[in-house]
């Protein structure tokens, strides 16, 4: 299964901004993908015409997997903060892990866009006039990752992942 990804990296050509992106992935810890192949006719720099554009669309995808998310947690009851004591353990404590990620910074196989430069799912307002001011500094690399279904990083270290190992 492969899951495409696209990174905002700074970087002075297209090779070394694969290269950040292709190193990030080798060691991040929270996921783990068989393969990595970056797919460079959907790359672009900064000054290329589609370059904002596609970084917007991006960051419109990650809200609306957030708003998903916050909608998932609302149907099994979650309206205010003062209602996670009583959030269950299992998917419904999943989907508030994984909205407290994308919130916190944490890439995953659910980012869309990822801004390697802030590590972030958004851009701020300082780096969005740097992306204008100087579009040359700046690329968008575009890639798919292939996911293992097997626990790796942080799934691997959870104690039901440790649970055949005891006996």
């Amino acid at each position: 299964m492969y899951i495409y990804h696209e990174f905002l990296v700074k970087a002075n050509g297209l090779d070394e901004a694969a290269g950040r992106v292709e190193r990030f992935l080798q060691l991040y810890e929270l996921i783990s993908y068989d393969r990595v192949v970056v797919l460079h006719q959907r790359c672009c720099r900064g000054w290329d015409g589609e370059f904002l554009p596609r970084i917007e669309a991006g960051m419109a995808e990650n809200r609306r997997l957030v708003a998903s998310l916050i909608q998932e947690l609302q149907g099994v009851g979650m309206e205010r903060i003062t209602d996670l004591p009583g959030l269950p353990q299992g998917f419904e404590s999943k989907t508030l892990h994984i909205l407290a990620h994308i919130l916190d910074g944490f890439f995953g196989p659910d980012s869309s866009f990822y801004n390697l430069v802030e590590d972030s799912h958004w851009v701020s307002p300082g780096l969005m006039g740097e992306l204008r001011a100087r579009p040359e500094d700046y690329w968008l690399v575009a890639l798919e990752g292939r996911y293992s279904a097997e626990p790796q990083g942080f799934e691997a270290k959870s104690p039901r992942a440790l649970r055949p190992m005891l006996g």
